[in-house]
């Protein structure tokens, strides 16, 4: 099941990010990535785009999100 605390965890990454623990924040934002929750593969995308991130390991997963129909 989709953690319901998900997108908690976009808001916690990026204050992590925010506090430079990017080795951390990473793996939370790409499992957000892959959520079966759409809005928090949503929130996940605009943590990325709003930190402005071109983390090489989460490129296909964002471009996947970002394709990805919710069928």
């Amino acid at each position: 099941p989709t953690d319901p605390a998900a997108s908690v965890h976009c808001k916690a990454a990026e204050a992590l990010l925010h506090l430079g623990a990017h080795e951390v924040a990473m793996p939370i934002l790409a499992a957000a990535l892959v959520d079966k929750n759409p809005w928090v593969r949503l929130e996940a995308i605009n943590v990325i785009d709003r930190l402005d991130l071109n983390d090489p390991q989460l490129q296909p997963l964002v471009l996947a999100a970002k394709k990805d129909t919710n069928e």
